[in-house]
């Protein structure tokens, strides 16, 4: 029997140093690690899901959006805890709950991955067993006081995308709207576009609740011939799908989802006027969670070496993130000399990282943010 092989990416896409393990909570956002229980083992144990859980100040209720997210190569119990905290700061901004729970077997979640050893064969028995754990989950949390269970949406991006869509036949109560994300699956040791496609024409078949799908020109997992064709199958019956083609989105479609440039220009303006329609919020309602807009100091250029204060060694590894690394990136340093970077992850959280990492260095010496993107922010003075 062959492994099924699985690809998925995230658009901010995790660095092995900047595990979320090895990261403190993100307290301005109320971030949380819950296990939430979904079902039960064959000898009648808990099986619970780990869950990041972002929500804004006070009692709520809050409406609530799931993500569900996908499969990184490699061991899914290896797969760092999913935390996307550029959206849910958008969501929070907007009075939203934002819950992501980690699959079976995956990071630090009970059970057995769902990801089975059978080719293309049961893909659909796959899906469904998430979209399962996925049900429960959102019953768990429909059951908490600061939750509305009657606002709810559920995404998902890559695998996290096609199990969303299971909701589609029998959805919750409270479930409003599904949105996948370069939503599939594929195993490249047999026919997996035939299987994607009567995978899609079996979760369409008696689907009742709206979905918008999102899907670039230069996806590298799934073309668009692809997934038009599971679009055309899902939709035989119910054209509940709404199908977005936005084009190209820099060198990998994929990458699409939870990017700032995303969120503002692809995704969100189809979806808020959806939600607008099903009468759900849009609104910022705090600006505590808007991401401050980044102001070069003068203190110095990007290029300036010679004037970004730290040691030599810290100079070499700034000089890599400046030539190599991709936005959002930040760089931070201490007074005595020691730094700390981060970069593929949203602009605010590339700061906190760069800080969390240039505190574990500097000791008792105090961090600052030197760098954003491509600004010098470090005080004139």
């Amino acid at each position: 029997m062959n492994l099924l092989k699985l690809f998925f990416s995230t658009a901010v896409l995790s660095l092995s140093a900047f595990a979320a393990d090895d990261l403190p909570l993100r307290t301005d956002l109320n971030e949380q690690v819950l296990m939430i229980p979904v079902g039960k083992t064959f000898y009648g144990g808990t099986i619970s899901l780990e869950t990041t859980f972002f929500k804004p100040d006070g009692d709520g209720p809050f409406p609530l959006i799931v993500i569900n997210e996908g499969k990184t190569l490699g061991n899914p119990s290896f797969q760092p805890r999913a935390r996307y905290p550029l959206i849910a700061s958008e969501f929070l901004k907007r009075g939203y709950a934002v819950a992501l729970p980690m699959q079976r077997g995956f990071s630090k979640s009970g059970g057995s991955s769902m990801y089975l050893e059978e080719g293309c064969r049961r893909v659909f028995e796959s899906t469904m067993k998430q979209t399962e754990d996925i049900k429960a989950l959102i019953q768990a949390l429909g059951q908490r006081p600061d939750i509305n269970a009657n606002q709810v949406i559920v995404a998902g991006q890559s695998f996290g995308g096609l199990s969303t869509l299971g909701l589609a036949t029998e959805p919750p109560q409270g479930v409003k709207l599904l949105i996948n994300f370069a939503g599939g699956l594929k195993n490249d040791s047999c026919k997996w576009e035939e299987a994607l496609q009567t995978t899609a024409e079996k979760l369409g078949e008696n689907a009742k609740l709206t979905s918008i799908w999102f899907y670039g020109e230069n996806d590298s997992l799934f073309p668009l011939d692809v997934s038009q064709k599971m679009l055309a199958n899902f939709n035989k019956s119910s054209k509940t799908a709404e199908f977005i083609n936005f084009g190209k989105y820099r060198d990998n479609a994929h990458f699409m989802f939870g990017s700032k440039e995303g969120f503002d220009t692809i995704w969100w303006p189809v979806v808020e006027k959806k939600l607008t329609e099903l009468k759900m919020p849009t609104a910022v309602v705090s600006a505590k969670y808007e991401a401050k807009t980044v102001v070069a100091s003068g203190y110095a250029e990007m290029t300036e070496l010679d004037k970004v204060p730290v040691s030599a060694k810290c100079k070499e590894m700034y000089a890599d993130i400046i030539s190599n690394k991709p936005y959002s990136r930040a760089v931070a340093v201490a007074g005595n000399g020691a730094c700390g970077f981060a970069w593929n992850a949203d602009t605010t959280d590339a700061q906190f990282i760069a800080l969390h990492y240039c505190k574990k260095n500097a000791k008792d010496s105090e961090c600052k943010i030197y760098l954003i993107d491509d600004k010098v922010v470090w005080p004139k003075s």
